[in-house]
């Protein structure tokens, strides 16, 4: 999300760069065919007899006389000679011109769209034979009316009556970043200022002048959220030409917010790949039912290694897939799990490569800061800024789906999920749910806070309680992201069911318990006042639903819940 509003405010980003539209001015220019003209005298030199046995070269009037069907045919010629001539090919020609230049027109008219989920672009783009707007604060008009919009639109942002914050961030900072040609104060000369047109009609937003004015009152009022967000973020909104035309003391608090800031965008960097280290109380002969049991597994834990280190160093090349690639050997490897009985002992270890893997790409960066001694001899200290901002736009992915993207598996989560998607083994997903849930139950029962006895420790153990509270945080919401999709993968289709498919699921799965008591896991968290830490891991559980799951009784009360809390 930082990623798509930072992109929104970069004065020398386009629409077409950030959406991936195609500007109307740079679309390539069509290949124009010269008619190749059809004499009488060429027709004439060698006769052709057609389908109906009438000589082309033969006069037009002398199919009259031949009887219905000649006569439809011959006014058919008549036609044909008629297109083919020069002048109403000229005349065609003119036409299209026409046609096009309409076209041009309706795409200079300014359009401001709120986002919704097929459609993020900013605004319509404007072509190169119109001249952009700079937004003028003396040319705003309504400004009573906006004032009184801005009002309620940030109140509903307050009392959390929308969905999602960030979506209408987004939505302001289209409006602030909004483009509008001439052509669109022309029309508002003429519509936006009759005094005929009611207020409940009025188009308020016509003019690129009121969409600023409006954004920039919404965003004075919603500051503290605005505030929170990450350092690069807040200085591109506070650089803003717009912004600080519109109000400067707006500007002087986000100058101020962003130096006394340090929150930053975490770069999602590979992490190096690391082992599970033996444990002797889990891993030693006497947790297997035999030596030939525990020699099974410590081969299938080599060839669990050498597929990661493969995926690794291979799934970034092109042409390269998962399936034609490991496909096979996994599925060989569930079935020498099958043979010994280890299946429990693999999830063991699968979940802690999944954490140990996707909970540290995070803390992979954590060392990189500093660099090294011979890149600051090529750079200089003054240059460092320079420097790091050049390595968020190689490291940070710019495609982001917009601002709220579909839930999805990202960087090394991949490898996981394409493992299990391709074992396809009913028993691993079992004993890897049944290790998933009770680990869940675990993190979600550690006390967070420990208070010292004096107010000094209390002083020194609060940054390690933060870390503390976002290891843990982060290890619950990528085992609740993953037991999500186990439970729901045998009922995911790319498709909807339909209306008596959908009945018939319902009343069947209605029936069944779920993987896990997320809902009392709620309820419990709202008595012991520990809603922060279980709401974001039940979210992410949630987030993996298929279609059918948000109507079956048990998670029907589930979002009740949640919609409560929020």
């Amino acid at each position: 999300m930082a990623a798509v509003l930072a992109l929104l405010l970069r004065e020398e980003v386009t629409a077409a760069e950030v959406f991936g539209w195609l500007r109307t001015d740079k679309t390539k220019p069509s290949r124009r065919i010269n008619p190749t003209p059809v004499s009488v005298e060429r027709l004439q030199s060698k006769p052709k007899i057609c389908f109906t046995s009438i000589p082309l070269s033969q006069p037009l009037s002398s199919t009259c006389c031949v009887g219905a069907a000649s006569e439809a045919f011959g006014a058919g010629l008549e036609g044909f000679a008629a297109v083919s001539s020069p002048s109403s090919l000229q005349e065609e020609r003119e036409m299209l011109k026409i046609e096009r230049s309409k076209l041009l027109q309706q795409s200079m008219v300014f359009e401001s769209v709120p986002p919704t989920k097929c459609q993020y672009g900013r605004s319509s783009s404007t072509s190169s034979d119109s001249i952009a707007v700079c937004a003028d604060i003396s040319k705003v008009s309504y400004r009573s009316q906006l004032d009184i919009l801005a009002q309620l639109y940030s109140a509903c942002i307050s009392e959390n009556l929308v969905p999602n914050i960030f979506l209408e961030l987004f939505f302001i900072l289209q409006l602030l970043t909004s483009r509008g040609g001439a052509s669109t104060d022309d029309l508002e000369d003429k519509v936006e200022y009759s005094t005929e047109v009611k207020d409940v009609e009025r188009q308020y937003f016509r003019s690129v002048h009121n969409c600023t004015y409006f954004a920039v009152r919404v965003l004075e009022t919603q500051f503290t959220i605005i505030s929170y967000l990450d350092k690069g973020t807040i200085r591109l909104l506070g650089e803003n030409d717009r912004l600080g035309t519109f109000s400067a003391s707006l500007r002087e608090r986000l100058t101020h917010a962003n130096e006394v800031s340090a929150a930053q965008v975490s770069l999602a960097l590979p992490s190096v790949i690391q082992s599970v280290p033996f444990e002797p109380e889990t891993d030693n002969r006497s947790n297997f039912t035999s030596d030939r049991a525990f020699q099974s597994f410590k081969k299938q834990r080599d060839v669990f290694y050498e597929l990661l280190r493969e995926w690794e160093d291979k799934h970034a090349n092109p042409g390269w897939e998962f399936e034609r690639a490991l496909g096979l050997r996994i599925r060989n490897m569930m079935v020498n799990l099958s043979t010994a009985c280890n299946h429990n002992h693999f999830a063991r270890l699968f979940q802690k490569q999944l954490i140990r893997m996707c909970k540290g790409a995070a803390g992979a960066l954590a060392g990189s800061e500093h660099p090294d001694q011979d890149v600051l001899d090529m750079f200089g200290t003054d240059n460092l800024t320079k420097l790091k901002r050049l390595q968020e736009r190689f490291v940070v992915p710019q495609s982001t789906g917009g601002p709220c993207p579909p839930p999805s598996f990202s960087g090394c989560q991949l490898f996981f999920r394409d493992f299990l998607l391709c074992a396809g083994s009913h028993q691993l997903n079992q004993h890897l749910s049944d290790t998933l849930c009770q680990q869940i139950l675990e993190l979600d029962g550690i006390a967070i806070l420990s208070h010292g006895s004096s107010e000094h420790e209390v002083d020194v153990d609060e940054q390690a309680e933060k870390e503390h509270f976002a290891s843990v945080l982060m290890t619950a919401r990528l085992l609740a992201k993953f037991l999500g999709f186990l439970a729901f993968l045998p009922y995911r289709t790319d498709e909807r069911p339909t209306k008596d498919m959908q009945e018939a699921a319902l009343s069947l799965r209605n029936k069944s318990p779920p993987v896990l008591d997320v809902y009392r896991l709620l309820r419990k968290s709202t008595e012991n006042q520990r809603i922060i830490f279980t709401v974001p891991w039940v979210v992410e559980f949630l987030s993996m639903v298929d279609h059918v799951a948000p109507f079956l009784d048990y998670y029907h009360s589930v979002f009740t819940l949640l919609l409560h809390l929020y």
